[in-house]
């Protein structure tokens, strides 16, 4: 087998401010989350992260996930 053809998937990154969500690059110029000045605001502070968290939390309780 030639693996010089053989194509290989792309991974997707997902969104850190969406995890169930893949990374649509809502933001003109980034590639990615790695990039994302959204993505770094939000998940540079702590206390920010941490009240998402807890939200994200009970979001997902209330459907019963």
């Amino acid at each position: 087998m030639n693996t010089s053809t053989t194509k290989r998937a792309r991974p997707r990154p997902r969104c850190p401010l969406h995890p169930k969500e893949y990374c649509t690059m809502c933001q003109y110029g980034v590639t990615g989350p790695s990039d994302c000045p959204v993505a770094r605001f939000a998940t540079a502070d702590y206390d920010g992260r941490l009240e998402w968290a807890k939200q994200w939390i009970a979001r997902r309780e209330a459907v019963g996930v």
